[in-house]
C-alpha cells in the first residue's frame, strides 16, 4: 500500500507539471491573444479543443493508427 505522504508528493508534482508547466495549447492560444485579441483567442481555444475531442472520439473508434 502507498503511503499517505508520498501520495500527497505525488499529487503536489502532478498538479505541478499540469497546471503550472504550460504546454504548445496555451502558448498558441496566449500568443494568438496577445496578438490579436480576446475574440481570436477564444476561437483557437475552441479549435484546439474541438481537435481533441475528434481524435479521442477517432481513437475510441479504432480509426486512428
Amino acid at each position: 500500500m502507498i503511503s499517505a505522504h508520498l501520495l500527497a508528493v505525488y499529487i503536489v508534482a502532478a498538479l505541478f507539471v499540469v497546471c503550472a508547466v504550460p504546454g504548445p495549447d496555451m502558448v498558441l492560444v496566449l500568443q494568438t491573444s496577445i496578438g490579436r485579441g480576446m475574440r481570436s483567442g477564444f476561437a483557437a481555444a475552441g479549435g484546439l479543443g474541438l481537435a481533441r475531442a475528434t481524435h479521442v472520439t477517432l481513437s475510441a473508434c479504432g480509426a486512428v493508427a
